[in-house]
């Protein structure tokens, strides 16, 4: 029996140095006379190989690299508070932003637009929202939905730090290639089943893409991935000051980070909800 196409499909799967053995394997003239059957059981080694070697990485692994790449889990859990800011751009406006966190899981993000401020913060029990382009401008409670989402995510605790305890599951599902670049795929199971798909640099160790279907706000229901790149040290911390949002494959956002702050003082007041009178 002679070697099919189909043996050959696979060969996208195996790391590099493999597909060069059975390359030249098959495709060196000297090996011409080599028999079938010795070509075969190459073929198998290689794969056998290559299984050992995709195996022998966790998802565990990968996510704990990521970790130790961005600073550590312990570096992370030492801060005290982190505030951000830079512009974000949306339907062609550029738009300067801040986002103040304060442990252990307050939250605030204050867009500034046509002189007027858009928030949205969780004082670690009220997430709450003001928008003067929607609504009577003074603060209102969000939507449970939208607030249980809001609620995740504080800057000062990456999701992925010490994701068990959080009541997450994570599974290597694969590798995904994007514009040339390989990907350790992991996927990421909620506690109440919802699944996002992370996607780490299989040569940097760092978290590249984040792809999830929304389940709350205008984007319900759409394909959503968030874009991390452009990492720079900010005092230890390794820091994407990239980050694009795609609705369904379109730039819905982008965000630049222009400036760092970590462990400056903050009033805990600001991140308050108090109801309008």
């Amino acid at each position: 029996m002679g070697i099919k196409y189909k043996d050959f499909l696979v060969l996208k799967y195996l790391p590099g140095i493999l597909v060069k053995i059975i390359i030249f394997t098959f495709s060196n003239p000297k090996n011409s006379t080599m028999s079938l059957k010795i070509k075969r059981g190459i073929l198998i080694i290689s794969f056998l190989a290559a299984g050992f070697i995709l195996k022998a990485q966790s998802a565990d692994d990968i996510i704990h690299t990521y970790i130790s790449k961005i600073g550590g889990a312990e570096k992370w859990k030492s801060l005290t508070s982190m505030v951000t800011t830079g512009t974000t751009t949306i339907q062609g406006m550029d738009l300067p932003y801040t986002v103040s966190s304060l442990s252990p899981n307050m939250n605030r993000v204050e867009v500034s637009a046509m002189g007027q401020s858009v928030i949205q913060a969780y004082d670690g029990k009220n997430a709450w929202t003001v928008n003067p382009f929607q609504g009577s401008g003074k603060p209102e409670l969000m939507n449970p939905d939208m607030g249980k989402a809001f609620s995740e995510q504080n800057q000062l605790n990456p999701l992925l730090i010490e994701y068990a305890a959080k009541g997450l599951k994570a599974a290597l599902i694969g590798q995904e290639t994007l514009n040339g670049v390989v990907f350790n795929k992991i996927e990421i199971t909620h506690p109440l089943g919802d699944k996002d798909y992370y996607l780490f640099d299989a040569k940097t160790g760092l978290l590249g893409l984040v792809r999830k279907t929304s389940t709350t706000g205008p984007a319900a229901g759409k394909l959503v991935e968030i874009v991390f790149t452009d990492y720079k040290d900010e005092s230890g911390l390794f820091i994407p000051h990239t980050m694009e949002t795609k609705v369904d494959g379109q730039t819905f956002t982008k965000n630049l980070t222009l400036t760092v702050k970590l462990n400056v003082p903050l009033d805990a007041k600001i991140f308050n909800y108090v109801p309008a009178n």
